[in-house]
Formats: C-alpha cells, structure tokens, sequence
C-alpha cells in the first residue's frame, strides 16, 4: 500500500512538471512577472491537494495562500486589516465588467494574478482527478505538445528543450499510468519487481524507436510552409521576420526598436499622469547607440550611477519637482524623468534608483531587487543653454563619446555623408551645423505621415530610404535620420526614446498637471558638445525645433504671446457678428451636401447606357481569346438589357440575335452570336477569332442606345 501511495505521488508530480512547462514560456511571451514564485506556490498547490485533507481545511489554506501572495505583490496596507479588504473588493468589482465583457487589457495586474493564481489551483486539482482517479492523460499532454509547438513557432521563445522535456516526462507519467490501470485489473505478487521490468522494457523500445527514427533519411517538405499565413490571419507577428509595406503597429513605447518604420495605429490609452512645477517638454525613457541599417540596438557597456550626468556640472540649471502616478497597468520597472535626473524617491519605500551613465536608461529597485511603482517623485535638472555658448563649446569629444556614437554600418551609401557635407558646408561650428541640419527636416519636402509608411526590404537602409525615396514618416524616420548625418560628419549623437511631455490638463496648487498617453509615444536626437553634454534637437516635422530656447528664443516666444492676445481680442470682438453668417453658411452646405448626392447619381442613372458602353470599349478593345469573347458577348447581352432590350423566356441566343438586327439594321449581332455558341455549346474551337469578329462586336456597341 506504501508502494502504491509513493507511486501515485510520483505519477502525480509528473503532472506538476507538465503544468510547468506551461508557465515557463510566460515571461517570454507575456509581461508576467514572479514565475519562480507561481511555480512554487502551483506546488504547494499540488502537494495540498495530494495530501486529500478535508474540504474545510484544503479550500481556506489554498485561499489564505492566494491572499498572502497578492498582499506580496501589490498592497501596500496590513495584510488581512479593514483597509486591505476594501482595496481588494474594491478591485474585483471594479473589474469583474471588464472580465464578462472580454476587455482584459484593462484589468489590472493584481486582478489578472487573482484569476492566475485560482486556475492554477483548479489546475492542481483537475490533474490529481485525471491521474489520480481516471488515470487518464493524453489528451493533456498532446496539449502541452501543441502549446509549446505554438510558442516556438509563432513567438519568440524556443521551445526545443521545452519540446524534449514534455516528450521525456510525457511518455513516463503514460506508462506509469498505463501501469496503474493494468494491475487494478491484473494484481501482481512481487510490484516492484514487475514495475521495474515494465520500466525498462517500454523505456528500451521507445529508445529504440528514437534511435532507428534518428537514423532513417527524412525527405523534404511537401507543403509551402502554411505558418506565414496563419500568423496573417491571426494577426500575430514574427519576431524573426522583416515587416512588410502598409502594416501597421499600434503606438506606444516598447522596447524592441531592431527594426523601424511601417505605419501605426493611434492609442490614446492613459500610460501616467504627471504634476511638475515647472514645464516640460520631454519624458526621457533611454537612448540606444548602434545604428543597424534597420533599427536601433544598443553595445555600451552597464555602468550604473546615482545621477543621469546628462551635462556638465557648471552649466546652469533650473530644478523640476515632479510627482509620477503611473497606471496600473503599466509595469515599467525604470524611470521617466524631464531633463538630468537628480533624485528619485518612493514614499514609505526603501527604493532607489541606478542610472546606466551611457544610456540614460534610469532603473528602480528594491533591496536589490527590480520592481514596479505606480508613484514616485524625480527631482530633476534643465539646463539652461544659449546659442553663443553652444557655438563656442570645444569640439574634441572624448575617447568613450568617439567609440560609442559615431558608429555607421558599412553598408550606408557615400550619399548620406555628401547630403550632410551640403548642408553644413557653409557653417563653421558645431551647432551651426546641428541646426542647419535639424532645420532640413522642417522644410517642405518633408511629409509627417503615419500611415502608409513603408518599410525597408532586408536589403535596404531605413535612412536612404526616407532621405532619397519616400521622404515621409514620423519621428522615428526624423531622428534616425538626423543622428546618421550628423555622425557622418564626426559628430557624435544618439538616437532618444520616451514620450513628449503629454497633454497639460489642469493645475494643482501652482503644479502643472500632465496626462500622457501611448500617443505621445516619441524619439528625438541628443548631440554631444563637449563644454555642456548632451543637448537634445528635434528634427521631427510638425515638432517644434527649439530644443532648449536661447535668448533670442525667449525674445520671440513673448512677441508671439502677444500677437495670440491680441489675436484671442479680436477672435472674441467678431466671433458674435460671425456666429449668425456662420449658422447661415452652415445651412446651405448641409442642403448642398443633401443634394449633391442625388444629382450626382441622377447624372450617372441618365447616362449609364454611354458610361458603359465606353467601358466596354476599354475592357474589350481587343478580343483575341475564346474565354474573353465569352466574357465580352455576356457584357453585351447586359448592355443590351440595360437599353431596354430583354431576351424572352422562350427565346434561344440565335432568336434574340436575329431579332437585334432586325432592330439596328444589320448582322453583325448573329455573326458574333454564332460564334459564341461555336466556342460555349459546341466544346470545339474553330479558327482564332478573326478580325471580323472584333469589327461586329465594336459595331453593335456602337449601335446600341436607349
């Protein structure tokens, strides 16, 4: 009996160990977090419920268990106390309509791990029944054959080990089974005996199968591999593949930028909400360095820092305290920050905060440990920079700054650097030569596009094609493109991800309070001037190109303040005289645009008969093939029905062709008519279709009319 229950325990793990391979592919393919952690807890799981304790001991534990890892994982309040419970109900009710009507993406994380955490303990108990009781496991395991096949296949996981150790465990947990089922109806004297030998005989031919498969010569493939086309059907993209022309992405910051362009989709889904004291124009996410042709990658090494270093410490700067509250549902585990970033707290958390010196990129951790906060507050530094101190910087740029951010791949014509030569061949410093370029991209023959933007064949680079060929796109066309011409010309510059400062909405005691969603996704370029550091441009169209506002700036700033008073003054003296013209104007193209429609398609009803009849004439102007001349007799039968001139029921094809050139005097009609039923009837085919055949069906074209 003790064999017996150690038996079924170890059948039993073998399907705790079939459930893993399902969560190992999660943080591959998903944004799950923690998998060691729901790989323990799914076993504890496991081990209650092998255990059979009685339903009111099983059914609290398991959900005390659930508790106490979201307590882990989200609440901040004392586990188990009045506040604590109302945060948790009042996150299931506020997501259960989410969850019955399918909109997933907006449930929360600490939700979505409630459900998690509940299937995977029914999970436990659904495979205790089927291997316990029923002894029954196949139809598992051919699913967790096809789900990881699927995985490996249409995501970026590789799933050969995976694929290995499903097969190995698979092929024991059913010959344990199997096992199982044949001594409940065969009992055997000596078990351990008769197991073993029934261990190594199936062992010993499935190897051998293995072995004699391995060694047999496969053939090829028969079929065009069909997983191209399932993943356009499904939707589901290829990590490993090139984009094509006119797909389309949705907006927002990801962190996969190896290949750029294609067109995207708007998102207008809320990512944070931040209150600063002063204005801001960009949220800083990271930079990337290596320029591949194709996108952006990144070979700096980590060299993590307490403060961004963005500038040198003489240059002047003004301070920004800003309060970050970021949606739930958005787990970034670094920083967002305006300018340099100085300091970084959480309230009521040891957090801090390590900077990648190259990068930029700011990450935030715990007792050395990565996590997530949905609150923070940043003090950060914006310098302030004029026009006469950025010429003047020296342009001997340091070894590290030469190694990392003049990189160009081989590949890239002679014609990005002549461009650059031309545009700067005039000016005589650094910045001179920024500008002049970041001002190329403002001209007119650049287009701000985001839909329909193609994408560069494996072959082709991202910049030449939007420099010399398309010459539309959006901020990350912009951007690489101006990094690559700067660093042609021994500039060093890098290429910035993170969003535009958002939407202001409010104010909140003196604080401007900024809303920014996954639309205000965006790149802009950071150049290197050794006496200041890195000073940020926008080359993107329809941006503004003031990076840091000079003197002359500000100058121009105010008188464009005054000219929108005045502006607003007059907009407000006239808006009452217009509103009556306008409501006035408002009428008569709300009837025209009522009319137009009809008369238009009154037009097109009178003289649909000629409309036709041309198109006939383009589609059909030369007849030289037997299934056309069928497909040109049948347009014509429908041409003549539209002339009023119906065939009868009772009437063959030579009947109604006899009677048509009784009506326009001539025979052409039975000519071609004899021919068609030659060609539809007869299942022969004559001489090719003579000339006189083209003649007869362009003449009775002629002829027909209403």
């Amino acid at each position: 009996m003790i064999e017996r229950s150690l038996l079924s325990f170890f059948t039993y793990m073998c399907g705790y160990l079939l459930l893993i391979e399902w969560l190992l592919p999660l943080p591959e393919v998903s944004s799950t977090g923690y998998i060691s952690l729901f790989i323990a807890v799914t076993g504890f799981f496991f081990l209650i419920v092998f255990l059979d304790f009685p339903a009111w001991i099983t059914l609290p534990t398991i959900g005390g268990i659930i508790l106490l890892i979201l307590h882990l994982l989200f609440y901040e309040e004392t586990f188990l106390s009045l506040p604590w419970w109302q945060v948790f109900f009042e996150d299931i009710f506020h997501h259960l309509g989410h969850m019955i009507t399918g909109t997933w993406q907006e449930t929360s994380h600490s939700f979505q791990s409630l459900i998690f955490l509940l299937l995977l303990a029914m999970m436990s108990y659904l495979l205790y029944f089927w291997i316990v009781y029923a002894k029954r496991i196949l139809f598992f395991f051919i699913c967790t054959v096809i789900f990881i096949g699927v995985l490996d296949t249409f995501f970026d996981y590789d799933g050969s080990w995976a694929m290995i150790r499903v097969t190995i465990i698979g092929f024991l947990l059913l010959l344990l089974l199997q096992w199982s089922r044949l001594t409940s109806y065969f009992p055997v004297f000596d078990q351990k005996k008769a197991l073993t030998r029934w261990l190594v005989v199936s062992v010993a031919i499935l190897g051998t199968a293995i072995f004699v498969a391995s060694l047999l010569p496969k053939s090829g493939p028969t079929w065009e591999d069909p997983v191209p086309y399932v993943q356009e059907f499904l939707g589901i993209e290829d990590p490993h593949r090139f984009l094509k022309n006119n797909e389309v992405r949705r907006v927002g910051y990801g962190d996969d930028d190896t290949q750029l362009g294609g067109g995207f989709e708007q998102d207008d889904r809320l990512v944070f909400t931040a209150v600063a004291d002063r204005e801001v124009r960009y949220w800083r996410g990271e930079s990337k360095n290596v320029y591949t042709g194709q996108g952006w990658e990144t070979n700096t090494p980590l060299e993590l820092v307490q403060e961004s270093n963005l500038y040198q410490s003489h240059v002047e700067a003004k301070r920004n305290e800003v309060d970050m509250y970021v949606e739930k549902e958005m787990r970034y585990d670094f920083v967002f920050y305006d300018g340099s970033l100085e300091q970084f707290r959480v309230p009521d958390e040891k957090a801090e905060v390590s900077i990648d010196n190259y990068t930029g990129k700011a990450y935030k951790h715990r007792n050395g440990e990565p996590f997530i906060a949905h609150y923070y507050e940043t003090v950060s530094a914006s310098p302030v920079l004029f026009e006469e101190e950025l010429r003047e910087s020296s342009e001997v740029d340091p070894a590290h700054i030469e190694e990392y951010f003049l990189q160009l791949p081989e590949h890239l014509s002679p014609e990005v650097e002549a461009l650059a030569q031309s545009l700067t061949e005039n000016e005589e410093t650094r910045y001179d030569k920024v500008r002049a370029i970041e001002s190329y991209f403002h001209s007119p023959i650049f287009t701000y596009e985001t839909e329909n933007v193609p994408v560069p064949e494996e072959d082709e680079d991202y910049v030449e094609q939007f420099l010399f060929d398309t010459m539309r796109g959006y901020c990350d066309n912009f951007s690489t493109s101006m990094v690559v011409l700067l660093r042609s010309i021994d500039i060093p510059a890098r290429w910035v991800k993170g969003f535009t400062s958002g939407e202001k909405v409010g104010s909140e005691e003196g604080r401007i309070v900024y809303e920014v969603t996954n639309g205000n996704a965006h790149s802009w370029v950071e150049v290197y001037f050794p006496s200041v550091g890195w000073v940020p441009f926008e080359p993107t169209k329809g941006f503004s190109p003031e990076s840091y506002p000079s003197i002359e700036t500000e100058e121009k700033e105010e008188e464009e303040k005054q000219e929108d008073e005045i502006e607003e003054m007059v907009e407000e003296e006239t808006e009452g005289r217009d509103n009556q013209s306008s409501q006035k104007v408002t009428s008569w193209v709300q009837l025209l645009l009522f009319i137009m429609p009809l008369l238009l398609i009154g037009i097109l009803y009178k003289y649909r008969i000629p409309i036709y009849k041309k198109y006939l004439q383009y589609r059909y102007n030369r007849i030289d093939d037997d299934m056309k001349f069928v497909k040109a007799y049948l347009a014509l039968m429908t041409l003549f029905k539209m002339a009023g001139h119906n065939r009868r029921k009772s009437e063959t094809f030579r009947e109604f062709a006899k009677r048509m050139d009784q009506e326009y005097e001539t025979n052409d009609m039975s000519l071609i008519t004899e021919q068609y039923e030659q060609i539809y009837y007869g299942n022969k085919r004559p001489s090719p279709l003579s000339e006189e055949i083209q003649k007869s069906w362009e003449n009775i074209i002629k002829r027909i009319k209403s």
